[in-house]
């Protein structure tokens, strides 16, 4: 009688484990560079919802690849996406831009005995392209005059693929060095002989901790977890600004557009850091596309609904600069335009 009993029982835990529904991750992919924080909001969701975010922080290009092509519910980027970039998306190519973090592109450099270094536009520019191959370099050392530099080879190193780190890094170059504007321009990719390659963020962090003499260029967040040292950098005012909290927050003070696209490059806060971005995740507008359930749409909405309501509480706890209050707005005003075929998504 007790085997038969038993024997129910397993046949009714059976029935139920399997009628049960299982919840369906959300799947994102994208920048490396805002991912310590990312990192912060999804387990924090997770914990709360049981609802589980699988994230590949393989670049933001490739977060706008993967969008494009539909198979990821998000992408987070550090480059918000120009008029020609949305008109390659799938139609009817509603994307929205939702502001997620401030952060900044420190210039980390490797030297013994961790000197403060600051470099304006024209010399970092010349040490990216080889005109500058030593630390001592009469141009360095003149914006340094109270530091004996060694002289040491510098060691370049990049980003190998499209990054929004390097499309942030250029951007800044190219709005304060007409020669480099000319040459090089902004773009995602840097193609420049003999410089060493970096595949993410954590690559570019691990190879500045073993080189000495090495420089590049990576998320400010990433300072702590390998005691990074970054350049104080000339901004807009002629001012050398290290990267902070305050400083971020305070190159954000500008206004920002209805479709939250902004770049922070172009402040002109003497006290603001120049190499400050927002970093985004976009969705798409109207979330029915490759057969999606109403179901995951909610669940999507559910979750951006979460991260506006707490992503001040998390950004304060971790370290984060919090997002201005002109950002919040930007996306309590995109929760409210979310779609399933053409009707408002709820997201509470």
């Amino acid at each position: 009688m007790n085997s038969i009993f038993s024997v129910f029982q397993r046949v009714i835990l059976t029935l139920i484990f399997i009628s049960t529904p299982i919840v369906a991750e959300i799947v994102g992919s994208g920048a490396s560079f805002p991912y310590p924080f990312l990192k912060s909001i999804f387990k924090e969701y997770s914990a709360q919802t049981n609802i589980p975010i699988q994230y590949e922080p393989h670049g933001s290009k490739n977060g706008y690849v993967d969008l494009k092509e539909q198979r990821v519910d998000f992408a987070g980027i550090d480059l918000y996406l120009s008029d020609s970039l949305i008109e390659q998306m799938p139609e009817p190519r509603d994307i929205l831009h939702f502001p997620i973090t401030l952060s900044g592109i420190g210039i980390a450099y490797s030297l013994p005995n961790r000197p403060e270094v600051q470099l304006s536009t024209q010399v970092l520019a010349n040490i990216l392209i080889g005109r500058i191959q030593y630390w001592d370099d009469p141009a360095i050392q003149g914006l340094n005059p109270d530091i004996a530099l060694p002289h040491m080879k510098i060691i370049v190193i990049t980003r190998s693929k499209g990054s929004g780190s390097t499309y942030v890094l250029t951007q800044y170059l190219s709005y304060l060095n007409p020669a480099w504007e000319a040459s090089f321009g902004v773009s995602s990719v840097l193609d420049i002989p003999g410089t060493l390659l970096a595949k993410n963020s954590d690559d570019m962090a691990q190879l500045l901790q073993q080189i000495p003499g090495s420089i590049g260029y990576i998320g400010t967040a990433y300072q702590n977890e390998y005691s990074l040292q970054f350049a104080a950098m000339e901004n807009s005012s002629g001012a050398y600004i290290l990267p902070s909290q305050d400083s971020l927050q305070a190159a954000a003070r500008l206004p920002i557009p209805e479709d939250g696209r902004i770049s922070c490059i172009f402040t002109d806060v003497e006290s603001g850091y120049p190499l400050t971005s927002f970093s985004w995740l976009i969705v798409y507008q109207d979330q029915f596309y490759q057969d999606r359930s109403k179901k995951q749409a909610q669940q999507m909405a559910h979750f951006l609904n979460w991260f506006v309501r707490h992503s001040a509480r998390i950004s304060e706890r971790h370290g984060f600069p919090v997002l201005p209050e002109n950002a919040l707005a930007i996306n309590e005003s995109h929760l409210n335009k979310l779609r399933y075929k053409g009707r408002r998504l709820k997201s509470r």
